[in-house]
């Protein structure tokens, strides 16, 4: 093989660096908040039809619910 034809190693488009760490660590803390706003708006129709009232931590349904 040709050094024009060997198989590249990289995974992104020539030229392109990989991000750091800091930037990663700031995608991570970006789709926890969407996690999380995702995990209270499935709270919210729950929370509705309860009445306002808390739901106890003994409740497997609801935490099934939200997985």
């Amino acid at each position: 093989m040709s050094p024009d034809t060997a198989p590249s190693r990289s995974l992104g488009a020539p030229g392109t660096t990989r991000p750091g760490l800091l930037r990663r660590l700031a995608a991570l803390v970006y789709d926890a908040l969407l996690l999380f706003s995702l995990l209270f708006a499935a709270t919210v129709p729950v929370l509705v039809v309860n009445g306002g009232q808390a739901i106890g931590p003994d409740q497997p349904l609801f935490t099934a619910y939200l997985l």
